[in-house]
């Protein structure tokens, strides 16, 4: 049971568990887990003990009332699920460089994504496809509902998209969402076909090398394998 939000009352959120408690329990569930996020067991996410992770955009993290409310309904704490943070940027960018020179030296060249039409638009769409149909709780979405949030003004205003190209086909991506003190790797995708061409540490080494020259010190890896 996941992706709970509610304001600063009790009653609200016992009236809202228990009713999802009796739905699982018609479907013969015997216990459950909450709250669970689509991608909270993705490879990207490490299980740790210390303290949460600071708010971030795109990272949802609970309010203290709804935790306390968890532990008043007798919930008891199983896992915490984390991404990846890097403080020390230029140790990454050296170990990809190896990796990076070899990927150019097969013909790709890590290209910014502006002024995005439909038929790049429609590459990106079918990276994601191929790349995570195999995902934990992967839901195939139409290209049509891709596009109605690829335009939101919100994810245009603060994400980047850099695409791999060779022979003008787009066969990998990574986005990125920007902010003033750090930058979080949100997606990082390659086509299924294309996989074997260091796709992503290339991508990888153009982010961190450009962000590093634009003096950024933290990045958060929360992107799916």
């Amino acid at each position: 049971m996941g992706f709970i939000d509610i304001e600063n009352n009790y009653e609200i959120f016992n009236m809202m568990t228990k009713t999802g408690e009796e739905w699982l329990r018609k479907k013969g569930a015997k216990k459950y887990i909450s709250p669970v996020n689509f991608n909270s067991w993705l490879e990207y996410r490490t299980i740790s003990d210390f303290k949460e992770n600071p708010l971030i955009i795109s990272e949802y993290t609970l309010p203290d009332y709804i935790n306390n409310f968890y532990e008043k309904s007798g919930f008891y704490e199983k896992e915490k699920h984390y991404t990846f943070i890097v403080e020390k940027p230029l140790d990454v960018l050296k170990s990809l460089e190896y990796h990076h020179k070899k990927c150019i030296s097969n013909g790709y060249s890590a290209v910014k994504l502006e002024n995005i039409d439909e038929k790049k638009a429609n590459s990106i769409y079918k990276i994601i496809l191929s790349a995570f149909e195999n995902a934990f709780l992967f839901e195939k979405i139409s290209f049509v509902e891709f596009m109605q949030i690829f335009n939101q003004k919100e994810n245009k205003e603060f994400s980047e998209i850099y695409v791999a190209v060779k022979n003008n086909s787009i066969d990998g991506f990574i986005l990125l969402l920007k902010n003033n003190d750090y930058i979080i790797i949100k997606t990082l995708a390659v086509d299924k076909d294309k996989q074997n061409n260091l796709i992503a540490p290339m991508l990888l080494y153009t982010t961190y090398d450009i962000y590093i020259k634009r003096n950024i010190k933290i990045f958060f890896h929360a992107y799916m394998k």
